[in-house]
């Protein structure tokens, strides 16, 4: 039996709003809940608003103007920003490597920023709620 095209720590792009930010990203996580709002109607359920997404991300504290950091302390709360994520890292969606696109919002706070004495490594993570979450298997069918 052939080995899987195992998902690895080496490898990701994720590009927010235009821009990547694989440089800034230590670790990311996708998921989903069911959502408890309310009735959920046949049209709900029909257009998969069954559950909603996160993306949780884990990045470096920059103050570099153009760090994904910085980005989210200059706007926070701003929503429908588009994303598109490679887990494998590759520029071109294939079958077997995907890329997953949708929009993100900010969180409505500022990322944390600050660390301890003699510390010089400094991360924070945020939770980016999620909407439209497609899944791209080749460049033609790209929608972002």
């Amino acid at each position: 039996m052939a080995a899987r095209n195992r998902l690895t720590g080496s490898t990701l792009s994720l590009i927010i709003d235009g821009n990547e930010y694989k440089q800034d990203v230590s670790e990311y996580e996708y998921s989903e809940d069911e959502k408890d709002s309310g009735t959920l109607t046949f049209a709900d359920a029909a257009a998969g608003a069954i559950a909603s997404g996160k993306l949780k991300v884990t990045m470096i504290q920059s103050l570099d103007t153009d760090s994904l950091h910085q980005v989210m302390m200059e706007h926070p709360g701003k929503r429908a920003v588009p994303f598109t994520l490679a887990p494998l890292g590759n520029s071109s969606p294939s079958p077997t490597q995907p890329h997953f696109t949708g929009t993100v919002d900010f969180p409505r706070t500022r990322p944390s920023l600050g660390l301890a004495a003699g510390d010089d490594d400094a991360t924070t993570e945020v939770e980016l709620k999620v909407t439209g979450w497609k899944k791209i298997t080749s460049p033609g069918s790209r929608s972002l």
